[in-house]
């Protein structure tokens, strides 16, 4: 936690806005969600709220448990959501129906694949001490392509490609009506910026 504190208090500060929108307190309970970034920790520090963290299927017990509480806010940001399939996403969305409080909310970050960059084709390299990283993100069809190719000296270390389904904000607005929830805001970025169907490449989601 030490060694991370700095990127945790900047992460903080950058989706501050959306801190201030859930409108948390010290009497809050919060489940984060991404495991990989647990800045939400800081919250305990900062306000007082009880911080859950999931564990993202490496422990199913203690996962079972995690659903059986009741939460005033549920965070699944910071590392965009894809689904094997439209099925999982549901199955999701009806474990955060039974997890929170009668005045929660649930904040989802996802890619909107109605992005007309997207559609083209997202392409970006990054590179750190020898080491170069190529992803690319493109819509085709009913399909979301990912690849991911990392290099060194020559060496390829890892080059996959995944596939995940098309979840629209048309098909989640769909779902959260199926499911008897509401959507209440998307936004394009933690600033809470106007959501671009055409334009924003996130939708960062709230609903209950």
């Amino acid at each position: 936690m030490e060694k991370n504190i700095e990127v945790y208090r900047e992460f903080l500060s950058e989706i501050d806005p959306l801190l201030q929108y859930v409108n948390l307190s010290e009497e809050s309970k919060v489940l984060n969600m991404n495991r990989l970034t647990n800045y939400l920790e800081l919250l305990k520090e900062d306000i007082g709220c009880e911080v859950v963290l999931y564990d993202n299927g490496e422990d199913d017990r203690f996962n079972e448990k995690v659903f059986n509480e009741k939460y005033d806010t549920i965070f699944n940001i910071s590392i965009i959501s894809r689904f094997e399939s439209k099925g999982q996403f549901v199955e999701l969305i009806q474990k955060f129906k039974n997890s929170i409080t009668e005045f929660g909310l649930i904040v989802l970050e996802m890619d909107n694949p109605d992005c007309e960059d997207y559609i083209k084709g997202i392409e970006s390299e990054f590179e750190n001490e020898g080491v170069k990283a190529l992803t690319n993100v493109k819509r085709k069809g009913d399909l979301m392509e990912y690849s991911l190719k990392v290099e060194s000296e020559g060496a390829i270390l890892i080059d996959k490609k995944d596939e995940y389904p098309v979840i629209s904000l048309n098909d989640i607005e769909q779902i959260l009506e199926e499911n008897e929830m509401y959507l209440l805001d998307v936004f394009s970025d933690y600033k809470l910026h106007k959501f671009n169907k055409e334009t924003s490449e996130r939708m960062i989601l709230i609903f209950k």
